[in-house]
């Protein structure tokens, strides 16, 4: 499934238009689907297979949080438009990271060329070339949303200008000159966004397709995003590039699918949901299955469907696949991987990356003596030394206190901790 940000480069309208084009060109196919990786309607694959048209294809349009409603109105209206069926809000963006990486390099979009890097572009002729000769990198998204805007006014006011905005509509200028993201941020984005706004939101974009949260990583959020409307939640710490020290997605997984739940009413609904499915039943017949096979699950309030869990964040082989896929992600999203294939051998390099991850995933349930997915799911082979499960107030070691507790106990005077025996599992 094709994921597009708010913050791409890319516009929905140019990624429809490259749909249309491919399809143009007779049965081309994407290049995830000739590598074996079925594109979905919706979120993952729970909901019903897309068709070979890439029209109809799985396109996910991720929203940030902005403080401006009426431009949330504007991209989601473009995202419709151009097809996009499904929706992730990202809501780990209201407040910036220290990403002093990013600020030690005068990261701004557009670039801003400092003396370093135009010596750094003379070592690389071709690189350069193909930048410059190149459309600047922005956000296209927010510009086609600036346009949009301007035509309404100009409707209203034939004589309005391009930096004419109306006060009384409450709408703010796009903060599209050049800048550091930091500042970007913490001008556009909403950090009062709160469980009312969400719902708002939900109940925007409508019945065009699911929904899902994403930057969960707490089992309380992800019950409450079932309360407000949402189809799926997704388990993410954005990469670690927001809080630095925020626990692993794949630490939290198991806690955020007990809280849905749990293991055994996920495999007893996607069970019941694959034999409806074969069987050429629609989401409802779906629904009332998992209804009756699985009532535990929980559900969609839309649809009825089981909540879908998806996972990102340090997927980067196979196994970190299977890894997630057992211990109770639907399914994973990964970008690192295909953007090193891109750079270093365009869409033959993104290609090579797919056959990678298949070759490793397939080899890892092998390896596993598993035929699927759903098998591996029942055997239970994976238990992590560090036992840490969150609660609603925070990350509780249970381990770790044990250990502790012991150590206190058996070695009053602390001797214990000079020679490490109460620390070790983090």
């Amino acid at each position: 499934m094709y994921c597009l940000s708010t913050m791409g480069t890319t516009s929905p309208r140019d990624v429809a238009k490259a749909l249309d084009d491919m399809d143009a060109k007779g049965p081309r196919l994407a290049v995830s689907e000739r590598r074996g990786i079925t594109r979905r309607e919706g979120i993952t694959n729970a909901f019903p297979q897309a068709s070979s048209d890439s029209k109809k294809g799985g396109k996910l349009f991720q929203l940030y949080v902005w403080k401006d409603r009426s431009l949330v109105r504007d991209l989601l209206a473009q995202a419709k438009d151009s097809g996009f069926n499904s929706l992730a809000l990202t809501v780990d963006l209201t407040w910036y990271g220290n990403r002093e990486r990013d600020t030690r390099n005068g990261f701004t979009v557009p670039p801003a060329y400092t003396l370093k890097q135009m010596a750094n572009a003379i070592t690389k002729p071709a690189w350069t070339w193909d930048f410059l000769s190149s459309p600047e990198y922005a956000y296209a998204a927010l510009d086609v949303a600036a346009d949009a805007r301007l035509a309404r006014r100009r409707s209203m006011n034939p004589d309005v200008s391009d930096s004419d905005f109306d006060p009384d509509k409450q709408e703010q200028a796009l903060p599209t000159d050049r800048r550091s993201q930091v500042s970007f941020i913490r001008d556009a984005f909403d950090p009062s966004f709160s469980w009312d706004d969400a719902e708002w939101l939900v109940n925007e974009w409508g019945d065009v397709g699911p929904v899902a949260l994403k930057g969960v990583v707490r089992p309380g959020d992800a019950k409450t995003a079932v309360e407000r409307g949402f189809d799926a939640v997704w388990v993410s710490n954005h990469g670690g590039r927001q809080l630095e020290t925020a626990p692993a997605t794949i630490d939290v997984l198991p806690s955020v699918r007990t809280a849905l739940g749990g293991t055994k009413a996920w495999v007893d609904a996607r069970r019941a949901a694959d034999a409806v499915r074969k069987q050429g039943g629609d989401d409802a017949a779906v629904a009332r299955a998992v209804a009756r096979d699985a009532p535990a699950m929980a559900t969609s309030k839309r649809t009825g469907l089981p909540i879908e869990v998806l996972l990102d964040g340090g997927v980067q082989r196979g196994t970190d696949i299977v890894k997630a896929l057992v211990l109770g992600a639907d399914g994973v999203g990964l970008g690192k991987p295909y953007l090193y294939g891109l750079c270093a051998g365009g869409e033959r390099g993104v290609a090579k990356v797919f056959d990678i991850l298949r070759d490793e995933t397939e080899r890892a349930f092998g390896l596993l003596g598993v035929g699927s997915v759903a098998d591996a799911r029942e055997a239970s082979l994976f238990a992590t030394e560090n036992d840490g499960i969150w609660k609603d107030d925070g990350i509780v070691n249970e381990a770790f206190v044990r250990r502790r507790a012991a150590s206190a106990r058996d070695f009053p005077d602390g001797g214990a901790w000079a020679r490490g025996y109460g620390g070790g599992v983090w």
